[in-house]
């Protein structure tokens, strides 16, 4: 038990650091047909990277680790990090609007 939460903990905090790189990076000023062209070919890349990893898990292999992470935090396009700072800083919402996006971000943290 110990070992899988060290591992989801370091998935987890690796995805959220790799969605703040490339928030800063790539996205921070404004999303164009470049980036949402690159987040339709991450989504679609999606189910084969995730068979991929569960396939690498099941035989042992320890590559699995980095891929899992890179395909379920989508290669870093800020899913999660958006939901949360939209639920807590987002004042052009209202209240009922902020809540159900930090009550998103919560989820998309446990789910992952």
């Amino acid at each position: 038990v110990f070992y899988g939460f060290i591992l989801w903990a370091t998935i987890v905090f690796t995805g959220i650091g790799m969605e703040f790189f490339c928030h800063s990076l790539l996205i921070k000023d404004a999303w164009d047909q470049n980036t949402e062209n690159r987040w339709q070919f991450v989504q679609f890349l999606y189910p084969l990277l995730a068979s991929s990893a569960v396939g690498m898990a099941h035989s042992n292999n320890f590559w699995a680790l980095p891929l899992i992470t890179l395909t379920l935090y989508k290669f870093g396009f800020p899913e999660t990090i958006l939901y949360l700072y939209s639920g807590m800083f987002d004042e052009s919402l209202n209240v009922g609007l902020r809540w159900k996006e930090m009550l998103d971000g919560i989820g998309n943290v446990i789910h992952h």
